[in-house]
């Protein structure tokens, strides 16, 4: 059977979590998939959480933070790249606090300023 004849998978959604996910992937995920596919960004570090929805007619994710593990915030590197740090809720007795995670992204706190 070719991947072209394949039936869908019915389910009511996928979410992809632990590892960096493309449009591209989420694209091919939704060919075998019925159900929303949802990105997952996190860290075992439990400083940062975010989700993104991919729909078919977008060209990148954008992610939503969730502040449930703490606060998220951009801290300008010496290249000037804007990177992602937290600092915890869930450790009480040695929270990480300003955790420079090495990813990048640009926070925007403000939903017209993200989406027009």
């Amino acid at each position: 059977m070719s991947h072209a004849s394949r039936p869908q998978i019915k389910c009511q959604g996928v979410l992809l979590a632990s590892e960096a996910c493309s449009v591209q992937q989420c694209e091919l995920f939704s060919k075998y998939f019925t159900g929303h596919i949802s990105v997952n960004y996190g860290l075992s570090e439990r400083t940062n959480l975010a989700i993104a929805h991919f729909t078919s007619d977008v060209d990148d994710l954008a992610f939503k933070l969730d502040d449930v593990y703490g606060v998220s915030e951009n801290r300008q590197d010496d290249e000037g790249y804007s990177e992602i740090v937290g600092t915890s809720y869930w450790n009480r007795t040695m929270p990480l606090i300003r955790y420079c995670t090495q990813d990048y992204g640009v926070i925007i706190n403000d939903i017209e300023e993200a989406f027009g």
